[in-house]
This record gives structure tokens, sequence and C-alpha cells, in this order.
């Protein structure tokens, strides 16, 4: 039901250097927010699939910007889990490794430790 809205469409994409990520496919939230999952309740604004370098399926809703994140990129390597392929060994690429992970995981670090830290305190005051 949540993608009913979006507006699919296959583009080129110029730089010719998309690298596709182990997550396949990334979505971008609320206010512009790269995940590899959309939760239920997300607003999503686009959906993204790298097809090769230069080939993108994106499926955009209605108030969603019209370009293209100039750091798709590393949204992609960001919303990877161990790994991407690129068509080019290159220092950006090497670069975008060090991304790997960084918006793979449902919480972030901060929500992990809020979660361990009630966790702990509830099990401390049983």
């Amino acid at each position: 039901m949540q993608y009913q809205q979006l507006a699919f469409q296959s583009i080129d994409i110029t730089s010719n250097d998309l690298i596709l990520g182990d997550s396949a496919v990334i979505f971008c939230v609320g206010t512009g927010r790269f995940k590899a999952f959309a939760d239920k309740d997300d607003e999503i604004q686009s959906i993204c699939l790298p097809l090769s370098p230069q080939r993108l399926v994106i499926g955009r809703s209605s108030n969603a910007e019209s370009d293209i994140d100039r750091r798709l990129r590393e949204q992609i390597a960001r919303c990877s889990h161990n790994f991407f392929i690129a068509a080019d060994l290159s220092d950006a690429n090497a670069a975008l490794t060090r991304e790997i992970g960084r918006a793979a995981l449902p919480f972030s670090r901060d929500q992990l430790r809020e979660i361990v830290a009630e966790v702990i305190g509830d099990t401390l005051t049983c």
C-alpha cells in the first residue's frame, strides 16, 4: 500500500559511477534520511534501485525532489550491510568502503544504547 503513491521510472545516470549495494534497494524517508528498509510508519519520499553504473530505477512520491541526491553513491554505501559492487577500482570507491553499514541497521547506535540501558536498568530493578 505505501508504494502505490510512488511514480516509478528508469533513468540514466550521466556520471556512470553508481555502485550496487548489498541491500539492493534504499529508501529516502521523511526529511531526506536514507535507510536500507522502510518502517510501516515511514513517509517514503523515494526508493532507489541501482541496476548498473549508469542506470537506476527510482520511485518518487509527488512531493519528493526531482533531482537525484548528489550523494547517492555515499547513501548506497551507508545502507549496504557488508559490501557494494563497483564497475571501477578507484580511490573514490575505496573511500566509500568506510561508509558501509552506517545506515544499514534498523536502529541507530544511540537508539541501541538507549535500549540496552533500559533493559539493563529493568533487569537490575527486578
